[in-house]
């Protein structure tokens, strides 16, 4: 487990577009024709993943380590989830929040199903980082990274080169709940 956060990281703003008095007052009918309470909205994400998003980071000993961070703002909590899940032998996922005062992970190989669907359980506040450690291996190319951070640690973002590290796990952020 790594849980440091990459500083170039981008918070990627999924707030959804919804009038909360327009919710509450769907709430209130929904309660006097005795439907259960709402208890939360869908935000769905779809084409962030592995190979579509966040950014790669060549860890000191070796291993390749994947982050993206959402925000959503008035959020009480949010949850995640994937399609699409694998994760091979001895990667890891985590799912915090920015303060890390809550963490869920690791999951691992252990975790995947034959409807490569995954979800969690939901995290207090509104933003949540994303962290997938994985051996490295040898479809990684390397280019040029930019300047390594203040932990000496290169980044290699994914969506500036073609030629960048494949993934062995796979996943697609398909909601935030």
């Amino acid at each position: 487990m790594v849980f440091q956060i990459n500083q170039n990281l981008p918070v990627l703003d999924y707030t959804p577009q919804l009038s909360l008095k327009s919710l509450m007052s769907q709430d209130s009918v929904d309660l006097k024709q005795g439907k259960p309470l709402r208890a939360g909205i869908s935000v769905p994400i779809g084409t962030i993943g592995l190979e579509y998003g966040g950014s790669w980071t060549k860890l000191p000993d070796g291993r390749m380590m994947w982050q993206v961070m959402f925000y959503c703002a008035n959020a009480s909590a949010i949850g995640v989830v994937f399609n699409n899940f694998y994760l091979p032998d001895q990667a890891e996922l985590y799912l915090y929040d920015y303060n890390k005062k809550m963490i869920i992970g690791a999951f691992t190989s252990e975790n995947n199903h034959p409807s490569m669907q995954f979800s969690t359980h939901i995290l207090p506040g509104t933003t949540i980082v994303i962290e997938y450690v994985e051996p490295y291996h040898v479809s990684f190319q390397q280019t040029k990274p930019q300047q390594p951070n203040n932990h000496g640690i290169s980044v290699y973002s994914i969506n500036s080169n073609p030629q960048q590290y494949k993934p062995k796990g796979s996943f697609v952020i398909s909601e935030l709940m």
